[in-house]
């Protein structure tokens, strides 16, 4: 079972900066899954919140700033942690480097989707991790990007499908909350979630391959579910040993977790 450290190792260091995901690379993760917005002049920043005002005292959506404004801002968190909003072309350098499962998550804040989804495709396709013109979006069945490492997840359905018309051809993971969300359906276990992973499987041409689902949600019935419809589960955010225990029993791909080191060591002690 794979662990991903989420928004980095933010245990250790400020959340959805290069520190926190390095650190996660160096406590044994097998990946990282970090958050990214769209400032005011459309560039792509790493930032989870719907608003600045909690971590930089700015009473503003990221959306409404110039990136130029944004990384002057200081971030504090609850733990003590501080530094600088930070653009996502720092984060793809270190990830083409480190290697492993790169779960970038598009946070979608009012109308920001569009922007969102064509800044990223921008980037990505300056790092050489998408095909430079928009290309035609795989079919089902078809490899869907330059391998299984890269992910772009959301909550937002019309964000996924977006990105497949817009060339991004990643694969692509619904995330799943235990309050409403446009991907409820899919955390049932009866025909109602049967239908929705159809809808959603065609909607996004294939490209959907994971489900990303709060931690409470994963049962047997519903991997069993997820897995008839050729998606890896990789459920969020679990940070106790009695959960992790329970989720590698249950044979999950990977977690998501904010104690990457802690995960990762327990994990090694109980493998067999």
């Amino acid at each position: 079972m794979l662990v991903l450290g989420h928004r980095g190792a933010r245990w250790r260091a400020l959340e959805n900066t290069v520190a926190a995901l390095r650190i996660a690379y160096e406590e044994g993760a097998d990946g990282v899954e970090f958050d990214v917005q769209v400032s005011q002049d459309g560039e792509p920043v790493l930032f989870h919140d719907d608003s600045l005002a909690d971590t930089t005292g700015r009473d503003a959506e990221v959306a409404a700033l110039p990136l130029r404004e944004l990384s002057q801002l200081e971030v504090r968190d609850r733990h003590g942690h501080h530094g600088r909003i930070e653009h996502l072309d720092a984060a793809i350098e270190l990830l083409i480097e480190r290697g492993g499962v790169c779960n970038l998550e598009l946070k979608v804040v009012g109308g920001s989707g569009p922007r969102l989804v064509e800044a990223v495709v921008r980037r990505l396709q300056a790092a050489g991790l998408l095909p430079s013109v928009r290309a035609q979006a795989p079919a089902a069945g078809q490899a869907a990007g330059p391998g299984p490492g890269w992910v772009v997840s959301s909550f937002h359905r019309p964000t996924l499908e977006r990105c497949v018309g817009a060339g991004l051809t990643l694969d692509l993971a619904a995330l799943i909350d235990d309050e409403p969300c446009d991907f409820a359906a899919l955390g049932g276990a009866n025909d109602l979630a049967v239908a929705a992973l159809a809808v959603a499987a065609a909607s996004t041409r294939g490209g959907l391959r994971a489900i990303h689902p709060h931690h409470g949600l994963v049962d047997s019935a519903r991997l069993e579910l997820w897995r008839s419809a050729g998606c890896q589960v990789r459920p969020w955010t679990v940070n106790s040993p009695t959960r992790w225990a329970q989720l590698r029993e249950a044979g999950i791909d990977a977690l998501i977790t904010d104690d990457p080191g802690g995960a990762r060591a327990y994990l090694d002690r109980a493998a067999p």
